[in-house]
């Protein structure tokens, strides 16, 4: 785990940064929790992540925790990576097909405002 930093290490710490967590990044670039923080701290990239809390159902966590389980995933990873995916692929109208789907951006503002 005698990492490299070239510049494409560099791109790619970059474009997880704030996505990930340094574990992970360490895991993907195949280097420490350590190197991925000194290497981002030299590069004035920031490794902050923002955290939502979401509350869910008894039977909805369930499967969560099992489907975790299954990835060998702590339950919060597969839930930013999920959150991350509906995000990065505007998976938005697939997830959630509801009426907003066919709406107009203007039509589905205005069905929040009332």
């Amino acid at each position: 785990m005698n990492k490299k930093w070239d510049n494409n290490a560099i791109d790619r710490l970059r474009s997880m940064a704030g996505l990930a967590s340094p574990e992970e990044i360490a895991a993907a670039l195949d280097t420490t929790r350590c190197s991925v923080i000194q290497k981002a701290s030299e590069n004035r990239i920031s490794l902050r992540t923002h955290r939502v809390k979401a509350v869910l159902p008894q039977p909805a966590r369930e499967r969560l925790e099992c489907e975790a389980r299954r990835r060998g995933l702590h339950i919060e990873d597969l839930a930013r990576r999920i959150f991350i995916a509906v995000i990065r692929d505007d998976m938005f109208d697939a997830v959630l097909d509801d009426d907003l789907a066919n709406m107009k951006p203007e039509q589905a503002a205005h069905a929040f405002i009332g």
